[in-house]
């Protein structure tokens, strides 16, 4: 093999002008000055287009070039002659991993230890040196990375001599794929993969359409972290155990790097080029799956001015089914940029992978568990793993499963890991890992050097402190492996709190207890409404404890009573305590609602209209927070037909948006408030839904008005109507008390104090009853007091 087969087109013309330069002087070898000459000289060599950058005559270049007056003796480290040059090209090619010698590397190490004639042209035409090196080192980092040039130059000799018979061994050149892709079939690959469990459906879906003559290529859809990766992981595990039909045997799986066949593709076609390459070898070889994640970026990759992205690119033999082709993207991608295009769309198939049930997730991760086991040298409990599982599915909210159960997991062998590592051993051995790099670090300084005796002396220690290291490593990891730490459900726990800034104490108590504390605390904070609560927690709990429908939210009320009395105050108090998030408060105000063809902004302009795609207020937050309390504050007052969109939630525990995909409100808590009936009731009575039979006879007629204003199949839709009592006397009193403590806890951190007796006490809240507001007169009545008083001490 001729090293010369290594050196591109470019490089091979500049060398042969070279060479015809030198036989017009009468000259045996090429010196560096007249390569230098052939290499400014050749149109398409990047040195070439530098000096047209800069507006230069290529005579005058020329003339500088081989005026010998100019030239001097070879400082220490500069480049000899044109072998010389060539050689260092080489060792820099060999370090990006390039597979040819180009025009760019020799300008590149002419340029970074420029020879005195070049010095001198550089300096007389004031070339912007650097800009020039941070360009070539851009193109250099940004190709592909390929393999060694040359195993001559891994063993170097002092005398640069580059025998033809080491060109002979090196292999054959790589494929584009093998650049841009990773094998999901190879042994070493799968060593480190999860089984996949619960997916038979999928993977034997999967394997009919691969199987298929026409449109053979799936596309797995399904929300984040679901396992859509692992899918095709796990037939490329079938597909090495031969665990297939006999159509799909001996196939690869290639999982491409879209992102790494873009990077570095600095001038106009080199994409479609790697494309084109790699549409050459997927031809010719029938065996190759490609796998490509997150597909829909296809869609205008690599396009730019006049170009085709890669999705047109990939069509023709998409449709020809040359190409055998996975994807795997989420739904909304899939609409956005797949769905969009017909001609793409139909060349897939769609499969489906929703969210494990717990059921599902938690044969899921006993299944894998082992795989962190072995890896952490941990041992997980049953009890941790349903834990994972619990307390992902109630506290974390912006995951799925099983990804979100399987990463409490693995930071919590994480945390133990880390915690055993802290003793002199694992010191000792991070000492000896940091001194093997520096050893490595020094070798390779002193092969670009060129002193070999000292690297092949620094290579001896680096062996006997690589076997040191190793032997240390493997006794520490055969004791962990021997007495593993057990993960504990307390472990699981510990995570949770630190993710979600969960009280401790709060995650250790069952739900059944939670919802107890949480029935004193809200207590404690909603004055006056003891017997809303219990009936709102005691619903709560049947439901947690499994005792209610399942495909229906976890409680759905509508609340009924006097303005300010503390209807909406209550929801966003059950909000914040049940699912231990402020955030998890979605009010939504009816009043906005009265028109029919304000449902779009519930659920999204349909297709066609202004606003297709965009945000809504509700399917929206649900989507982002489906563990979370809806209010539709003042309900009466929307449109009957806005109402029929809450039937579905009510019902079936979820709403189909404007662009067709369900929102799951199965984990929510659905809160009505009313006035309805208020006015006539008022008029019957003064005391408010209190006790008694007048109460009584409130009350009825208040569900009558219910029953008139909304139709019987909302209505009977509701798990509980719930009474919010009128506010008396003492309860204003409560208020009033618990308001001015909060307000004196503020002026104390400016030195003030405004003291309060009974007296003004019973003053205030017969002010506040006179008003008939409810416990928004509290704070106008409070505010007033807390002016006059500070305007008599400051």
């Amino acid at each position: 093999m001729n090293i010369t087969d290594k050196f591109s087109d470019n490089l091979l013309a500049c060398i042969r002008e070279a060479g015809h330069l030198a036989q017009k002087s009468n000259l045996k070898e090429v010196p560096l000055n007249i390569f230098l000459v052939a290499l400014f000289s050749h149109r398409g060599s990047l040195a070439y287009d530098f000096l047209a950058q800069q507006k230069l005559q290529i005579d005058d270049v020329r003339k500088v070039l081989l005026d010998k007056s100019h030239q001097k003796p070879n400082d220490q480290g500069e480049i000899k002659d044109t072998k010389d040059l060539l050689l260092k090209a080489m060792q820099l090619a060999r370090q990006h991993k390039h597979l040819h010698l180009g025009t760019e590397h020799c300008l590149f190490v002419l340029l970074k230890n420029p020879p005195a004639e070049l010095d001198y042209m550089i300096k007389l035409y004031r070339l912007p040196l650097k800009k020039m090196q941070g360009q070539l080192e851009s193109m250099l980092k940004g190709n592909s990375k390929f393999p060694d040039l040359t195993k001559a130059l891994n063993n170097g000799t002092d005398d640069h001599s580059i025998e033809t018979d080491d060109m002979d061994d090196l292999a054959a050149p790589r494929r584009v794929l093998d650049f841009f892709a990773t094998n999901l079939t190879d042994k070493n690959f799968q060593v480190n993969v999860n089984p996949v469990i619960n997916r038979e459906t999928e993977l034997e879906r999967m394997i009919h359409i691969l199987s298929r003559k026409d449109k053979n290529n799936p596309i797995i859809l399904g929300d984040a972290g679901v396992g859509k990766t692992a899918l095709v992981e796990g037939l490329a595990k079938k597909i090495l155990l031969g665990e297939v039909p006999h159509s799909l045997k001996n196939k690869k799986i290639l999982s491409l790097d879209l992102g790494s066949m873009i990077a570095g593709t600095m001038y106009r076609g080199d994409f479609e080029s790697r494309i084109k390459a790699m549409i050459d070898e997927v031809r010719n070889d029938s065996n190759v799956i490609v796998f490509i994640d997150e597909i829909h970026n296809l869609v205008g990759a690599g396009s730019s001015q006049g170009t085709m992205d890669a999705a047109n690119l990939l069509k023709p033999i998409l449709a020809r089914g040359e190409l055998h082709c996975i994807g795997a993207t989420t739904h909304e991608e899939y609409k956005k940029f797949i769905e969009k295009d017909p001609a793409l769309e139909r060349r897939f198939q769609a499969i489906n992978l929703n969210e494990p049930t717990v059921e599902e997730a938690h044969e899921i991760l006993t299944g894998i568990a082992e795989n962190y086991e072995r890896f952490h040298h941990v041992k997980f409990s049953p009890e941790a793993i349903e834990a994972a599982i619990d307390l992902s599915v109630q506290y974390i909210q912006d995951k799925l499963l099983p990804d979100k159960a399987i990463d409490l997991l693995d930071e919590a062998a994480a945390a133990k890991k880390i915690n055993r590592q802290k003793n002199k051993d694992f010191d000792d051995l991070t000492l000896m890992e940091s001194q093997l790099t520096e050893l490595r670090l020094q070798k390779k300084q002193a092969i670009d050097s060129e002193d070999f005796n000292l690297a092949i002396t620094i290579k001896k220690q680096e062996k006997d402190l690589l076997l040191a290291f190793t032997d240390r490593k493997k006794c520490l990891l055969q004791n962990l492996t021997d007495q593993p730490p057990i993960i504990a459900k307390e472990d699981i726990i510990i995570v949770v709190a630190q993710k979600t800034k969960i009280p401790l104490a709060d995650l250790q108590l069952s739900r059944l207890n939670l919802l107890r504390k949480i029935q004193q605390e809200i207590k404690k904070e909603v004055i006056g409404q003891d017997q809303a609560i219990d009936k709102i927690i005691t619903h709560l709990r049947r439901s947690y404890s499994g005792l209610t429908d399942t495909d229906r939210p976890l409680g759905s009320f509508l609340f009924l009573g006097p303005s300010g009395v503390g209807k909406t105050y209550t929801a966003k108090k059950l909000a914040e305590r049940v699912f231990k998030d402020a955030e998890a408060f979605i009010r939504i105000d009816m009043s906005e609602f009265s028109d029919k063809f304000n449902a779009s902004k519930l659920i999204g302009a349909p297709a066609g209209y202004i606003g297709y795609r965009e945000g809504n207020k509700l399917t929206d937050g649900v989507k982002k927070r489906p563990y979370s309390l809806v209010l539709f504050d003042e309900i009466e007052k929307a449109h009957p037909d806005v109402l029929n969109l809450l039937l579905q939630i009510l019902e079936d525990g979820h709403l189909t948006d404007a662009t067709g995909k369900k929102i799951n409100f199965k984990n929510t808590i659905i809160v009505m408030t009313s006035n309805i009936g208020m006015r006539r009731f008022e008029k019957n009575t003064s005391l408010g839904f209190g006790s008694g039979d007048r109460a009584g006879d409130a009350r009825e007629s208040v569900l009558d008005e219910v029953k008139k204003s909304f139709r019987p199949e909302f209505v009977n839709r509701i798990d509980q109507t719930i009474f919010f009592d009128h506010l008396d006397k003492t309860t204003l009193k409560k208020i009033l008390k618990n308001k001015w403590k909060n307000k004196n806890l503020k002026l104390e951190k400016q030195g003030l104090i405004i003291n309060f007796d009974q007296t003004l006490i019973d003053s205030m809240a017969a002010k506040c009853l006179e008003m008939n507001i409810g416990a928004r007169s509290v704070e106008k009545i409070l505010t007033e007091h807390l002016d006059q008083e500070l305007q008599k001490i400051t």
